[in-house]
Formats: structure tokens, C-alpha cells, sequence
């Protein structure tokens, strides 16, 4: 529980030990008054959120791991370079998740033009009282909307992705920033600011993401602002 949440136990506890004193001016806890009060804050889950697993997992991993040669923090640097690998395969014949959405744009971007002229000619048809061939070309006017909202849906699909790689990155990155002592000319601790933090500061449209990147750059620039003023 957090400590939050023990101070709100207390307060209520305390509000809950007011309706019954003895003679003496001792609070007396009578269950029936103080059982709602335990089940309202011990039924609040600890884990909320992937992250909030993430973090859990991490302190773990911290109390098993000794600082013997930066295992620890090899360790989460092995594991976010992971995470990352969507967004930058090592394999060049592994498409990016940039490279993908940006496909899925071009070919979005095409229906939307294809669709635009065929409303046109549809439009010429009816004034033209040519029924039969604006029927028709409603009905092709319906297929291409139908596989534009499919390459919607998949353009959707890796967006949330990635905006969930970066979650998952930036949390442990800042865990690792706040928590160990590093060598800031480690190349990974390097492409922790040049990969990981700089793209997603851009993401202006994902507030939760860019705001934990703004806190995992203000603990890189308390271990090196130098390398910070080269690099952004």
C-alpha cells in the first residue's frame, strides 16, 4: 500500500474512532465502523498498469542483482535495446514500425485520391441522369472505403504499438538513470539520449510519452548536460 494511501487508512480511521468513545475519552474501534474503511483502500490494486509491473519487476531485479561490474545495469540496457528492436531491427531485412506506418500512409493516401475522383465522376453521372454508371461506380466508391478503414485500422494498430515500445522503454530508462551509477560513455547509455529520449520528445501528440521523456532528459543532463547540449 502506498504511503497515500496509509495516510488516508489513518485519517479514516481516525474520523471512524469519533463515533464511539468510552468513559474514559479512548477511542473504541467498532468493527462494523471500521471494516468499509479497510476494504476501501486494501482493495485498491498495487498494479494498475504494465508500467506499474515494470517498475515492480525492476526493484526486484535490483535487490537480486549486485552492482559487480554493472550487471544490473547491463542488464536493463540489454533489455530496452529489446524492447527498441521494432523500431530499429538490427536486420536489414526486418522492416521498421516507421517503415510500415509510412507504407500504410502512401497506400492511404492513393485510395483517398481514388476516391475523390470516382465521388467526382459519380457526381458527372448523376447530372448526366446516367444511373446504371453511377451505381456502379458507388459500388467501387464502397470497396475502396472499406479497405481504406482496414488500412486505417492497421495504421492504428502500429501507432499504439509504438507508442507502447516507448512507454515500456522510457520507464525503465529512467529507472536505470535514477538508480545507478553509469558510465556515460557507454555507447548504450548514449543511444538511451540519441534513440530513445530525443524521438520522443517529438511526440507532442502523446503527452504521457513526451512528459516521461522530459523527466528521463532531465535526469541525463544532472550525469552529463555536455553530452546533452551535442546531442539535442
Amino acid at each position: 500500500m502506498s504511503l497515500k494511501s496509509k495516510a488516508g487508512l489513518s485519517q479514516e480511521l481516525s474520523q471512524a474512532s469519533q463515533v464511539s468513545q468510552n468513559s474514559t475519552g479512548s477511542p473504541e474501534y467498532n468493527e462494523e465502523d471500521i471494516i468499509p474503511h479497510l476494504k476501501a483502500h486494501y482493495n485498491v490494486p498495487l498494479i494498475r498498469t504494465t508500467n506499474d509491473l515494470i517498475k515492480l519487476v525492476v526493484k526486484i531485479l535490483r535487490k537480486l542483482l549486485s552492482d559487480y561490474e554493472n550487471e544490473y545495469s547491463r542488464m536493463i540496457l540489454e533489455i530496452i535495446a529489446d524492447i527498441r528492436e521494432p523500431l530499429n531491427p538490427t536486420d536489414e531485412e526486418t522492416e521498421s514500425l516507421e517503415a510500415k506506418k509510412n507504407k500504410l500512409y502512401d497506400e492511404m493516401v492513393k485510395l483517398e485520391d481514388q476516391l475523390e475522383e470516382l465521388q467526382a465522376e459519380k457526381e458527372e453521372n448523376i447530372r448526366q441522369q446516367n444511373v446504371r454508371q453511377a451505381n456502379s461506380i458507388n459500388n467501387s466508391i464502397t470497396i475502396l472505403d472499406q479497405k481504406l478503414n482496414m488500412l486505417d485500422n492497421e495504421y492504428g494498430a502500429l501507432v499504439d504499438t509504438e507508442n507502447s515500445i516507448y512507454r515500456r522503454a522510457l520507464t525503465l530508462a529512467s529507472i536505470l538513470l535514477e538508480t545507478c551509477k553509469l558510465d556515460m560513455n557507454d555507447p548504450g547509455i548514449v543511444r538511451i539520449l540519441t534513440a530513445l529520449i530525443g524521438p520522443s520528445l517529438q511526440k507532442t501528440d502523446v503527452p504521457e510519452i513526451r512528459n516521461e521523456a522530459i523527466r528521463c532528459l532531465g535526469l541525463y543532463v544532472l550525469l552529463d548536460s555536455d553530452l546533452c547540449k551535442q546531442y539535442l
